[in-house]
């Protein structure tokens, strides 16, 4: 029997690594586009138009898209309130009634309050109108387990880094930059991050739409390590041959001095724990854009 994922957001950085994991699994996927993205041969879903008639029937509805992830995007607060929100509505509607047996979310670390080790239990505080979108559509999947109505699972990434990372983050700039022979600039970098390779979150959006034990249930995708900013942009540094410039960039966005989570449930009802450490991570990211810049 084939088994059928729809997966919102799969073109996406994360998304194009958790259909190729659906795909070296075996599984028939289909990936939704943006209205007027000029991939015609994709269903159209929209969040900010959440139609879901064209959508298909699927075994697996996961749910990658969102508006208003990147800090350089143009969208107003109340743009990503209602996409994340009312688009999430509108997918839980369209898995309910196509039959499908289970629905994936993809949440936020930012949902939870600046601190270290933070567990699933743990009451959400976002801090921004991105973060408090993706709590309150976290809030209807949960709805919909306690109803009933349909089975859930919520995958909160930390910071995800690796090949294919929008080139404006972290570790993607200081990559091109010491690339290019160019100083990294960074703020202080003081604030420490949970960085989970992609590889590993795509691992962990699988096992959370395909083990019987994760049912309705929360979990982290994270390390459980915290690593500063500024020890993240010297050891690409270091890698590459290039200094590292600290205080050269002001900081932006709502400051979280310290943000990691708790890994323990992941590992003990999916089975999955991060299978790269940062240095392999970074390593391996690294490779892989020395690669690409030498073949253009």
């Amino acid at each position: 029997m084939t088994k059928r994922v729809l997966i919102t957001g799969g073109t996406g950085f994360i998304g194009k690594h958790v259909v190729s994991e659906f795909e070296r699994e075996g599984w028939n996927v289909t990936v939704t586009s943006r209205r007027g993205d000029g991939r015609a041969l994709m269903p159209v879903f929209d969040l900010a138009s959440p139609d879901t008639s064209h959508l298909p029937a699927a075994d697996i509805l996961i749910h990658l898209a969102a508006v208003g992830v990147s800090s350089t995007s143009s969208s107003t607060d109340e743009d990503v309130a209602s996409a994340n929100v009312l688009g999430t509505h509108a997918l839980l509607r369209h898995a309910l009634s196509c039959g499908a047996r289970r629905f994936v979310y993809s949440g936020s670390c930012f949902e939870y309050p600046p601190g270290s080790r933070r567990r699933e239990e743990t009451e959400p505080r976002p801090r921004s109108a991105y973060a408090a979108s993706k709590a309150e559509g976290w809030r209807l999947v949960c709805g919909y387990a306690e109803k009933g109505l349909l089975e859930t699972v919520t995958i909160r990434p930390f910071m995800v880094y690796g090949p294919g990372e929008p080139p404006h983050r972290l570790v993607a700039s200081a990559v091109q930059a010491g690339l290019l022979g160019r100083p990294i600039t960074i703020s202080h970098g003081t604030q420490t991050r949970d960085w989970v390779y992609v590889k590993d979150v795509a691992r962990a959006f699988f096992l959370g739409a395909t083990s019987i034990a994760a049912a309705n249930q929360t979990f982290n995708a994270c390390t459980g390590v915290e690593t500063s900013v500024r020890d993240v942009a010297e050891h690409v540094g270091h890698v590459l041959g290039v200094p590292v410039e600290v205080g050269a960039v002001a900081e932006t966005g709502v400051r979280f001095d310290r943000l990691s989570g708790d890994p323990r449930k992941a590992a003990s009802l999916l089975g999955w724990r991060a299978s790269y450490d940062l240095e392999r991570g970074l390593e391996t990211t690294i490779a892989v854009a020395q690669e690409s810049h030498a073949s253009r």
